[in-house]
């Protein structure tokens, strides 16, 4: 069984892939998942 090379391939993103597309540090979302997922995210 010959496996493709494909398969074998990885993606490793670092920091300073995304640093300069969005200064949050987040990728894009609605503003509402966003707002959402900051209320989630506050202690209680």
């Amino acid at each position: 069984m010959s496996s493709s090379h494909s398969d074998s391939d990885a993606v490793v993103i670092g920091h300073d892939d995304i640093s300069n597309y969005n200064p949050d540090q987040i990728l894009p979302e609605l503003p509402e998942v966003i707002e959402n997922l900051r209320a989630w995210l506050r202690p209680a």
